[in-house]
């Protein structure tokens, strides 16, 4: 069963609209399997819905989440961004929601993705997921969601992790069964 973002918990949402691609022969229509991202810095202002996107997921508050991924030396990580936290871009790393600083990438969800239900680290079979970055000893993550107490956060997955890991509440919230991993709508 595919789950579309905007099912994963009842909430008013903008509409999606489709954003056009370009790139490699990796993704539909030649998007590279990272997919088409707006690359900024967490000492700019967050862009506009323009180039975001609306926002696929709203907090406990009604505030938009975006899906993105953090660049650090070394590493990439699937994040949630949070414009109105600072910083915006927010890591489930070591145990702990990291605030990343500097360098990240927002990666707008379009008709093109679909959130679709795995566990324990797997992709489901005959799907291609969305790369979303890398560990520093070359381990590929994917971008994952998960409802923690009725929110749904975006954060990581990976083969390694067996599960998903997303940021929330200050803590790495480790999620093994139930939650949705980004993969190519085909």
């Amino acid at each position: 069963m595919t789950v579309h973002p905007t099912e994963l918990r009842q909430q008013q949402q903008e509409p999606t609209h489709p954003i056009p691609h370009g790139g490699s022969a990796h993704g539909p229509r030649g998007v590279p399997p990272q997919g088409r991202r707006f690359q900024t810095n967490t000492s700019a202002p967050f862009p506009g819905i323009d180039i975001t996107g609306p926002p696929p997921f709203r907090d406990v508050g009604g505030e938009p989440v975006f899906v993105g991924s953090s660049v650090s030396p070394g590493s990439v990580h699937p994040c949630k961004l949070v414009p109105h936290l600072r910083p915006v871009c927010r890591v489930a790393y070591g145990g702990g929601e990291l605030g990343h600083e500097g360098r990240y990438d927002i990666l707008p969800i379009t008709q093109e993705h679909e959130w679709v239900p795995t566990s324990q680290g797997r992709v489901p079979e005959g799907r291609r997921p969305v790369d979303g970055g890398y560990e520093e000893s070359g381990h590929r993550l994917y971008h994952a969601v998960a409802v923690v107490h009725g929110c749904s956060v975006p954060g990581k997955t990976g083969a390694h992790l067996a599960g998903a890991n997303v940021p929330y509440g200050g803590s790495e919230i480790v999620v093994r069964e139930g939650y949705w991993i980004l993969c190519w709508r085909d």
